[in-house]
């Protein structure tokens, strides 16, 4: 599967009290290299790819590396993903339903994204974790959680 570089998504946190809750998250792509960070080593591989149709630094998938490809790159140096979660990974299911909102930074995106969730308790060893699929730019992927509770929430695509 064709993978963009979207940096892990940004850490936040999440309470979830009720039934159905929501959060929103931005994700940034430039992660050419995926290394979770965007830095010079992105820069260095888009501009070697540089009008080639390497799928690994055409960031915005118009099939060519490119001066936009280049400039997402330029515009999201020196963000960093959130450090995985450690813990005992384990599938979500539960009456408690996290609802994240998933914006992707390429305005003109036509596919599908497969976007992964995880989410855990404070001071917990276990990762609650999740999938769905957003098409375009945006959309939302659903987390059952087990218990009410405030949860630190990772996103990520993971194409």
């Amino acid at each position: 599967m064709r993978r963009i570089g979207w940096i892990v998504g940004l850490f936040l946190w999440a309470l979830v009290a009720c039934a159905q809750d929501s959060v929103s998250v931005n994700l940034i792509n430039g992660d050419a290299t995926r290394d979770n960070q965007i830095d010079d080593a992105d820069l260095i591989a888009v501009l070697l790819a540089y009008g080639s149709n390497q799928s690994q630094a055409d960031l915005n998938e118009d099939n060519t590396v490119d001066d936009a490809d280049l400039s997402i790159v330029l515009f999201g140096f020196g963000q960093v993903g959130a450090t995985p979660f450690t813990g005992t990974r384990v599938y979500a299911y539960g009456s408690h339903f996290l609802n994240v909102q998933v914006q992707l930074a390429a305005a003109g995106s036509t596919r599908w994204h497969e976007v992964r969730i995880e989410a855990q308790l404070q001071d917990d060893v276990l990762v609650y974790q999740a999938g769905g699929w957003i098409h375009g730019a945006s959309g939302t992927v659903s987390l059952a959680l087990p218990e009410a509770g405030i949860y630190r929430v990772q996103v990520w695509v993971n194409d």
